[in-house]
Order: structure tokens, then sequence, then C-alpha cells
């Protein structure tokens, strides 16, 4: 599959629900069909499926004056050849500067997440009222590319972060 592609795929796909485990208390969420699984806080609101997202994690409001939810997402898409984690990122950027209001690349590296290597950006971007930062990591399996992101405001990212970093260090390719 070419770049630009696997990044339509990976921002319109819409996943089927078969074979996936909600999370609970018990353990993570399971996606069987598209080969991962992440763990999420169990007082997180997790939905599937939404907006051309496998999952969504939903941080709680934090307060009657919280009007942003941070979440933690994750796009998946079949790969027709393999492609280098970076190569996924890459591939993806041409679709953010297009779509994304007012997308601002703040830095990007490599590191570990499980036994995969990982490549990832940090952006900010305005959405709607809300000046928002973004962590991006992509990641390949076998069969699958991945997308997590970890979204927060960008008054939030330094509360946000030590949760974000546990639930994309939770994140597993299973295929």
């Amino acid at each position: 599959m070419s770049k630009p592609i696997l990044c339509l795929a990976l921002a319109l796909l819409l996943a089927a629900s078969a074979s996936c485990r909600r999370p609970s208390a018990a353990g993570p969420y399971i996606n069987q069909p598209q080969g991962f699984s992440i763990a999420f806080p169990p007082n997180w609101e997790v939905s599937e499926n939404q907006l051309g997202l496998a999952v969504i994690g939903l941080a709680p409001v934090e307060g009657p004056s919280d009007q942003f939810r941070e979440n933690v997402t994750v796009a998946a898409a079949e790969m027709k050849t393999p492609l280098a984690a970076a190569a996924i990122l890459d591939g993806n950027i041409p679709a953010m500067i297009n779509m994304v209001t007012d997308f601002k690349p703040e830095g990007r590296g490599e590191k570990k997440i499980g036994d995969r290597e990982a490549a990832w950006m940090r952006y900010s971007q305005r959405q709607g009222r809300f000046q928002l930062t973004v962590t991006l990591f992509a990641l390949a399996g076998k069969k699958h590319g991945y997308l997590i992101h970890c979204t927060a405001e960008t008054s939030a990212v330094e509360r946000f972060r030590n949760q974000c970093d546990r639930v994309v260090g939770s994140f597993k390719v299973i295929e």
C-alpha cells in the first residue's frame, strides 16, 4: 500500500468490532482483527469504531471547569507491503498539514513501545477554541500499521503526560 493510501486508510478506517474485548479492571482492550491490545485506566470511557478510529480512551472530567477530555486513540490499517514506523509517520504528515488547523510540529524521535520500534512526533494544533498538544506514535506490526495519538489541552500536557505514557506503554502488537 502506498504511503498516501495508508494515510487515508489510517485516518478513515472503520474497524469491525468482532473479536474485540472492552477494557475492564481485569485486563486490557484487545482487538484481535487488527492485532493489538492496549490498557486504559479503569475510570476512562472507552469506545470503539468512532471517527475512523479502532478505539478511543477518554480521561475523566477533572472538574466543572474542565472543557476538554484528554484522550488516547488508536488507528490501525492493514499494510499491503511492510513499512517501518518512520515511514508510517512520514506518510501521514502531508494529510495532517492539510487537515489539522494550525498544525505546528514541535519535535520528533524514536522510542521502543513494548518490543516494537516506534517513531513519534509532537505537534500543536487548534481545534475550535482549544489549543492542543498531540504526541503521535507510529508502529508497524506484521500486517498492520498503527497510529496512537495522545491529545491534551496545551495547558494540561504536563499533568496528562504520565497517564499518556502508561497507556501508550501498554500497547502491544499481537498479530
